[in-house]
């Protein structure tokens, strides 16, 4: 069973990505709710609503798409600096005349 978790408001034309969600809602859990009126056009309006969400998530996902590259990269260029600065530190720490202990 999932824990229960408070629900989230996201305000009022939140902008998610480059799509506009022009309605309140809370997400519980891995559910979304929304409140419309019971009038002709609550069919429409729900549709709506999954529209904008489904534009937001696919907005989402190109940008991680463009992104993941460059994050791995970034990532990389880090651990190479990272390692070329441990590797200068033991070169100096063999010519000392006292052992070096790194934590």
């Amino acid at each position: 069973m999932l824990p229960e978790i408070a629900p989230r408001r996201i305000p009022t034309k939140c902008r998610t990505a480059s799509v506009l969600i022009d309605r309140s809602c809370e997400i519980r859990g891995t559910a979304i709710h929304i409140t419309v009126e019971d009038n002709d056009r609550a069919d429409s309006e729900i549709e709506g609503f999954i529209k904008q969400v489904y534009e937001n998530l696919d907005g989402l996902r190109e940008e991680i798409a463009r992104y993941e590259g460059q994050v791995l990269q970034a990532v990389q260029q880090a651990a190479a600096r990272r390692k070329a600065e441990i590797d200068e530190d033991s070169k100096r720490d063999q010519s000392r005349k006292f052992p070096v202990r790194r934590g």
